[in-house]
């Protein structure tokens, strides 16, 4: 797709797989930078058949922190105290995805 997002699609025994890897930008990037990547990352989730196993691999450089909000997502045994900007926009995707509309 890009240089930050990447996919293939294969076929396994029983079902098809789609395998997604990413590379978003750091916490000190722009914010436009960020919402773009997202936004592309989303439009590409979209398009995979819903019937594939999809997986997303790579570095979001995202801290998802031990808030209550977040224990649906990450669960209870998350490192950091607080969540960066970058964790929460992953979070909102991991949570969006499959859902019309953008993540930003």
């Amino acid at each position: 797709m890009n240089e930050r997002i990447c996919s293939f699609r294969m076929r396994g025994k029983f079902n098809k797989f789609t395998i997604i890897l990413v590379c978003a930008l750091t916490e000190g990037q722009d914010k436009p930078g960020k919402e773009s990547f997202y936004n592309k990352l989303n439009q590409l989730y979209q398009r995979i058949p819903t019937q594939d196993t999809k997986i997303i691999v790579g570095d979001c450089n995202a801290e998802i922190g031990r808030q209550e909000v977040f224990k649906l997502v990450i669960g209870n045994w998350s490192l950091p105290e607080t969540s960066n900007k970058n964790g929460i926009r992953a979070t909102d995707f991991a949570t969006n995805t499959g859902r019309e509309g953008t993540v930003g």
